[in-house]
């Protein structure tokens, strides 16, 4: 029934703009949903620190215009969608309680800090949010999940015996596990044009560690240029887990290296590997049991996004940029033709 609960953690909040954005859109509202506006600064709230992360990955000015639109447009759909969801669940009178949220949250400390409270509010630090609006949000990602349950076909979660198997089968490269790594990591947050004192700063705490300071012992730091997080343990990680130029470095590092400095999509980054475990084939009766979990998953998100896109649908929309308008009507037409 519920949807992916880690997402939660890569919503940050945005910071300030200290330049304007390169978008199309010269005008505040974006959109209305049954009389509800939504405004520019709402989707810019929702891509949060991904700004920065496309202008960093940008080769030219031209290509992050062309890639912020697209997020901007993607965001903007989806605040549209979860804005009707919501609209819904108060016509539904739908309420979920601080004890429901408290027992979801404990599933999502296990699953993603392995029980480590601690550790899991320095995930949520570093995401940008306080604990206060990740509950607030976790709270929401329930009640958009009741009311699109309600709204599927429950019996669409069996999954036959000849379809886990056909998958085994014809996902080979799936079920041979590659190399993992498991790290410590530390990541320094620069603001724009603050990335080469960054960089100094990463080369310093690397001095310093490998002189023998506590890499787990820094604590989070920042001043009016650089912020840094306070160390992060990662459990194990493939390299298709990690961006591109930390996997490089850690999968090419022996156990108990500490690597960096790092350019990354979301700032400067030092990492200690603190294990190293080679690949191996898993076997069908080991791998049924995720088989079953990815396929129901998939099944799940299909019925989900189809509910939300009739309920969508059924409301009174207006996006103020016409080409969404017109997808949001091309959506309307093809669910009038099913």
């Amino acid at each position: 029934m519920r949807a992916a609960t880690a997402l939660l953690l890569v919503l940050p909040l945005a910071a300030a703009a200290e330049e304007p954005l390169p978008l199309p859109y010269p005008y505040e509202n974006m959109a209305q949903v049954n009389g509800e506006v939504i405004l520019k600064r709402d989707v810019l709230k929702q891509l949060g620190r991904r700004v920065e992360g496309l202008r960093n990955a940008a080769r030219s000015p031209e290509e992050f215009a062309r890639d912020l639109q697209e997020e901007f447009d993607r965001a903007l759909w989806r605040l549209v969608g979860d804005t009707v969801v919501r609209q819904q669940a108060k016509k539904d009178l739908i309420e979920v309680s601080e004890e429901e949220v408290d027992v979801r949250e404990r599933e999502i400390v296990q699953e993603l800090a392995g029980g480590d409270r601690e550790k899991f509010k320095e995930l949520i630090a570093q995401s940008g949010l306080g604990i206060s609006e990740w509950r607030a949000r976790l709270k929401e990602q329930i009640c958009e999940e009741i009311v699109l349950h309600r709204r599927i076909d429950s019996n669409a979660s069996f999954v036959p015996p000849a379809a886990i198997a056909d998958y085994y089968a014809s996902h080979p490269a799936e079920f041979r596990r590659p190399d993992r790594v498991r790290l410590t990591l530390l990541r320094l947050s620069p603001r724009r044009g603050a990335e080469e004192r960054a960089l100094r700063l990463a080369e310093g705490l690397k001095r310093q560690v490998e002189a023998g300071a506590d890499f787990k012992g820094l604590t989070r730091w920042s001043d009016e240029e650089v912020q840094r997080d306070a160390p992060v343990d990662l459990d194990w990680r493939t390299r298709g887990d990690l961006e591109p130029a930390l996997a490089d470095a850690a999968f090419g590092a022996a156990e108990g290296a500490l690597v960096g400095p790092i350019r990354g999509e979301s700032g400067i980054y030092l990492a200690r590997v603190e294990g190293r475990e080679p690949g191996k084939d898993v076997s069908f009766e080991d791998a049924q049991a995720g088989i079953i979990r990815k396929l129901r998953s998939e099944q799940w998100r299909e019925q989900y996004e189809e509910a939300r896109l009739k309920l969508m649908t059924a409301a009174v929309i207006q996006f103020k940029p016409e080409h969404l308008q017109r997808w949001y009507e091309d959506e309307r037409a093809k669910l009038r033709d099913r």
